[in-house]
C-alpha cells in the first residue's frame, strides 16, 4: 500500500503555571511493500512572543520526553521528518 499524502503528527503544548512533564509515544509500523511519508512536529506556545494572542507569557515550558518507535518491514519505504519549533 502506498499513501498519496503525507501523515502529519502535531504536538502542541501551552505549558502551565507550574512544572509539567509530557511523555507522548508514537508507534509507526509499515507493513511489507508499503510506502509512507510522516512529518512529526513539536510546537510550544510558552511566552515566545508576548504580543501574540497565541502564546502564554509567564507560563513554564514543560519537560517533554517523546518516544517514537518505528518498524519498517520487508521492501517498505518510510520518509520520516521531525521538526521542533520550541
Amino acid at each position: 500500500m502506498e499513501l498519496d499524502k503525507p501523515i502529519e503528527i502535531i504536538h502542541i503544548n501551552s505549558g502551565g503555571e507550574s512544572s509539567l512533564m509530557l511523555q507522548p509515544r508514537n508507534l509507526i509500523i509499515l507493513e511489507k511493500n508499503s510506502k509512507a511519508q510522516i512529518l512529526e512536529s513539536h510546537y510550544s506556545l510558552v511566552g515566545k512572543n508576548d504580543k501574540s494572542p497565541y502564546t502564554y507569557p509567564g507560563f513554564i515550558d514543560p519537560l517533554t520526553n517523546t518516544l517514537t518507535e518505528i518498524h519498517v518491514k520487508e521492501n517498505a519505504n518510510l520518509d520520516y521528518y521531525k521538526i521542533q519549533m520550541i
